[in-house]
């Protein structure tokens, strides 16, 4: 098999990071620079682009070279073989007339990192494995410098950084990306034949992108920067001019001290707190106000939309595929996981829409403060092209389906069978003598809190976090003691889920210990063929891992001697790389949430077979657009919960709706 890497140096008057790289491949200031390429293990050649070839200071491959190259082979290997691809694709095919490159022939280093829980980044992934190539720091200064423009100055009005030295740097620092990603590619296995599918079809719907409506998100964006403005004079008027901005914090804190409050903190957490005191004043709450207003990152995100939009109005590649180690896709680009949860609906994204722009104070009137408008109208923004309209589908509480079907908690299961409230149920299991039909209001938000908060081994702090984020001050009003009643009501009521707990840490641990035997538990098999891994094989025939396992003594929380526990390396809630280490409740979740992306996926791949264009996936939810004339809500969530072999007793179910504007 002909195996052929590369990668791309190129330069640009846009800036790749705003843009992302469909639009930048578009531009028609984007040129590459250089290609390294290497087929199987052969030496690894050059090719310029005709602009560069002046620079060229080593024999160079010829563009019938290169063409046949790329025809000739049968895996062509990137790493984020996206930015790559789609160079090709729009700059290389489209412009200079090269041959094109079926997607079926693309193989994404990235996507192996990813799906083996190492760094994304090239450089972090080489140093971790420890392999023998590694990125070169020097080169990389130089790319970053000549990517973009420079600076023209009195002396030299050059528009590109130009001079032969930085030029062979960087065709040094190209060949030597293809040859780690070579050892890259050598190191780790490639995604099996099914998770490959998935990866290409991840390219197709990144390619196919979703319409957003630009002249009302540039509305909303002159809405804001002019609040904004007002907000600030508003800001420095209560304060006296001690604070100007909403980014002033350590100004705000000394202002806040001479009102009597001396805060540590002022994010959004520490703000909600502070506004509860039962010495708050106007003056100090309304700047606090102000400060929540200020914080709103809504205007970053509008002029993302903008940044990333192509000429045809849709944002592409805002989906990242295996963004987290269960292989669950997270966001990019504008960030569709993480819009406000109290989104506007399609009827006050009409009514803004028909506001004229001008009328700021029209604006004010309706909706109060346009900073927190706009923030509200980003998943609004998201629309149906014209002529188009949008089928969406959400999965129906799949995760806590998906915690019963894997412990077996036949109770449960029968409750989801029987159509019954799954937060009643919970309920009905912490309150004695409370019968289904007697639940109150406050007792299935517990019974909620519970089931979301709770089915990983979580405790108090878990449970005040949920309920929170739910939307409930009542648990401030709880003790520790009266919470920790219900949860051990809770896990009683479900000895099958705390079974599963103990049983999966356990089964990992032993897999751990020793290297080529495998330990199951209801489906769910660890092992480990080598040192570097530990592998999860799920019911899906997909696996998980961790990397660099063991078994260290920790000193867990609530626990007074330290305990063993499984270790690995990877990345923290902050991204940061080190020792980490798992228990029981989180190798569940990990384990849940990855199964529950297989249902995701295998729901994307039958709406996609029957000809939906899926365009975007958030968390649970699967967003399609097809012809107005063509809309069919209830074929589009059969599809999409039509339940694999490996998922037959799965309890799946799904609710959706069909409209012009995407909503939650």
């Amino acid at each position: 098999m002909q195996v052929v890497t590369l990668d791309m140096e190129t330069r640009s008057e846009v800036d790749l990071r705003s843009t992302g790289v469909h639009p930048y491949s578009a531009h028609p200031s984007t040129d590459i620079i250089c290609i390294a390429v290497k087929k199987n293990d052969e030496p690894t050649k050059l090719w310029l682009g005709h602009s560069f070839r002046d620079f060229a200071d080593r024999p160079l491959l010829s563009n019938g070279e290169l063409n046949q190259m790329v025809a000739d082979a049968d895996v062509l290997v990137a790493h984020n073989a996206m930015f790559e691809r789609v160079l090709w694709d729009n700059v290389m095919h489209a412009r200079y007339g090269f041959s094109a490159i079926p997607l079926k022939k693309w193989r994404c280093t990235m996507a192996k990192t990813s799906s083996h829980a190492l760094p994304r980044a090239l450089g972090k992934a080489c140093d971790v494995l420890g392999l023998q190539h590694k990125k070169d720091n020097r080169g990389r200064r130089v790319m970053l410098k000549m990517c973009k423009p420079r600076k023209p100055t009195k002396n030299n009005k050059a528009k590109w950084h130009e001079k032969q030295d930085d030029f062979t740097i960087l065709f040094d620092y190209c060949i030597d990306d293809v040859e780690a990603e070579c050892d890259l590619d050598r190191y780790l296995p490639d995604l099996e034949a099914y998770e490959a599918g998935v990866w290409r079809h991840d390219q197709v719907v990144n390619d196919r992108g979703v319409y957003v409506n630009i002249p009302v998100i540039q509305k909303l964006i002159n809405w804001t920067e002019r609040e904004q403005q007002r907000l600030c004079m508003e800001l420095q008027t209560l304060t006296n001019g001690m604070v100007h901005t909403g980014t002033q914090v350590l100004q705000l804190k000394r202002w806040l001290k001479t009102k009597g409050f001396e805060v540590s903190s002022l994010d959004q957490a520490a703000v909600l707190a502070l506004l509860k005191s039962p010495r708050m004043t106007d003056r100090v709450r309304r700047v606090l106000e102000i400060r929540q207003s200020l914080g709103k990152t809504s205007v970053k995100k509008l002029q993302s939309m903008v940044d990333r939009a192509d000429a045809d109005g849709r944002c592409r590649g805002t989906i990242l595929y295996h963004g987290a180690s269960t292989g669950r896709y997270s966001g990019r680009g504008i960030q569709p996981h993480n819009y406000p949860r109290d989104s506007y609906q399609p009827q006050d994204i009409e009514i803004l829409s028909g506001i004229p722009e001008e009328d700021l104070d029209l604006v004010r009137l309706i909706y109060d403060c346009p900073v927190v408008a706009a923030s509200r109208c980003l998943r609004g923004m998201i629309q149906a092209a014209p002529g188009h309209t949008l089928l969406t589908a959400d999965f129906s509480g799949v995760e806590a389906r998906g915690l019963a079907w894997l412990a077996r908690e036949e109770a449960v299961l029968k409750a989801y069978a029987d159509n019954l409230d799954p937060y009643k149920v919970a309920a009905c299991d912490i309150y004695p003598g409370v019968s289904y039909d007697e639940v109150t209001k406050d007792q299935r938000f517990f019974g909620k809190t519970l089931t979301l908060a709770c089915g990983y081994q979580g405790w108090t702090k878990a449970f005040r976090k949920m309920a929170e984020s739910i939307g409930s001050d009542e648990v401030d009003k709880l003790s520790d003691e009266v919470i920790k009643e219900k949860i051990w009501a809770w896990r009683q009521a479900r000895p099958r889920t705390t079974a599963l707990w103990k049983n999966l840490e356990e089964a990992a641990k032993q897999a751990t210990e020793y290297i080529g035997k495998a330990f199951s538990v209801n489906g769910i098999t660890f092992y480990r063929d080598n040192e570097d891994f530990l592998y999860c094989r799920l019911p899906s025939g997909r696996r998980i891992a961790w990397y660099k396992p063991n078994i260290t003594m920790v000193q867990r929380p609530y626990k007074e001697e330290k305990v063993p526990a499984l270790c690995f390396y990877g990345e923290n809630a902050v991204h940061q790389w080190g020792l980490q280490y798992t228990y029981g409740g989180k190798i569940t979740e990990n384990v849940i949430q990855a199964l529950c992306r297989d249902l995701l996926v295998h729901g994307m791949i039958n709406v996609e077979k029957a000809g939906i264009p899926v365009v975007l996936h958030v968390h649970d939810e699967i967003v399609a657009e097809v012809p107005e004339k063509e809309a069919d809500l209830d074929r589009f969530v059969a599809l999409l919960t039509e339940k694999p072999k490996w998922a037959q007793t799965f309890p799946l179910e799904a609710e959706g709706w069909t409209g012009k504007v995407y909503r939650k």
